[in-house]
């Protein structure tokens, strides 16, 4: 786990640096159940935009 960790790590700070926003799904265990909610629902959102086939 330490290195798949270190891994996603690496490559959201390539992302940052090239001015690319990561897409991060937090985890619901540190955070309340709305935020936990809101969190998961505007990752997947994100998920949407960014897999859509136009067109399709």
């Amino acid at each position: 786990m330490t290195i798949v960790h270190s891994i996603n790590h690496l490559l959201a700070e390539g992302l940052v640096a090239r001015g690319v926003k990561p897409l991060v799904l937090g985890s619901p265990h540190f955070a309340d159940q709305e935020t936990a909610r809101r969190n998961l629902a505007e990752y997947y959102a994100e998920f949407r935009r960014r897999t859509a086939r136009p067109g399709v």
